[in-house]
């Protein structure tokens, strides 16, 4: 699963927002997926479906994220043209890709991602978001190399993301530090499984201070629960059992909490089945 900070709400040619004013802040910072799902209630936009998807996903309730993206993806054929329509249909297809990894194994059929796309730069000064997505498609492109056992691809793509990611900023003028942190997770586990094992341990700790530096919390959660599972998978118990224990205490539901144990126990077992470290 990418990371989701990424959300286009709206820009300048959008007078009429899908969301609720403030929901994608809340969202990510109240990590709390009962609240933010029922926030989108009376909302009938493509992308108010594609994001109840979304949190049916993190939920793990995947036949009911099933549901909400296929409406989103109907939906989506009969929206009108803008910019910000077709970063929303990008976006809709990075979390079905998302959703179809994490449901079940590569074993099961490969999901498709979205297209490699491209765009003017100035169409990119226009709207940042668009940057952002096409980073988001990249390291959804990374994680299915790792599934794929193309390590050397996945390294490469994660490493050419951390140079980027590093100048990418948020909506306030920042730099974000939750994409580094899981760009640095996904080189570090391609690292793993190349045997380059200093070179990994470095960018775990890389991963482990961008983590520790801030962030969204659902991100924070995320990265938690992964580091919680590859250092699991690796038989080091102090540094996983840290990683849970920072889990457990970040100020969200405990709903939430529980989640992304779960989804940090289905990472530890894709690692076991392909004898190596993989994300989700």
């Amino acid at each position: 699963m990418t990371a989701p900070e990424n959300r286009p709400e709206s820009g300048p040619e959008d007078p009429h927002p899908p969301l609720p004013n403030g929901w994608r802040h809340e969202f990510l910072n109240r990590a709390d997926f009962r609240t933010s799902f029922s926030a989108l209630s009376g909302h009938d936009h493509f992308f108010a479906d594609t994001l109840r998807g979304y949190i049916r996903s993190l939920q793990l309730r995947f036949d009911e994220a099933w549901s909400f993206f296929d409406r989103a993806l109907d939906k989506a054929e009969r929206a009108p043209s803008s910019p910000q329509n077709l970063m929303r249909q990008f976006l809709l297809q990075v979390y079905v890709f998302d959703n179809a990894l994490c449901e079940a194994p590569l074993s099961c059929g490969a999901p498709a991602l979205p297209p490699e796309e491209s765009a003017p730069e100035a169409l990119l000064e226009a709207y940042p978001d668009m940057r952002r997505l096409l980073q988001l498609r990249r390291n959804s492109e990374a994680i299915l190399h790792l599934h794929l056992g193309n390590f050397e691809a996945a390294a490469e793509t994660f490493e050419d993301l951390i140079q980027k990611n590093g100048f990418v900023k948020n909506r306030s003028g920042t730099t974000n530090p939750s994409a580094l942190t899981m760009n640095y997770i996904g080189l570090a586990a391609a690292q793993l499984n190349l045997e380059l094992e200093d070179e990994a341990r470095r960018n775990l700790e890389n991963a482990s201070f961008a983590l520790l530096s801030g962030g969204e919390l659902i991100n924070r959660a995320r990265a938690a629960s992964v580091l919680h599972a590859f250092y699991s998978f690796l038989d080091e118990r102090k540094e996983a059992q840290s990683w849970r224990t920072y889990l457990q205490r970040l100020s969200c539901p405990r709903e939430t909490v529980t989640a992304f144990l779960r989804r940090a126990r289905i990472v530890h077992q894709r690692c076991v089945e392909h004898s190596g470290l993989v994300l989700l």
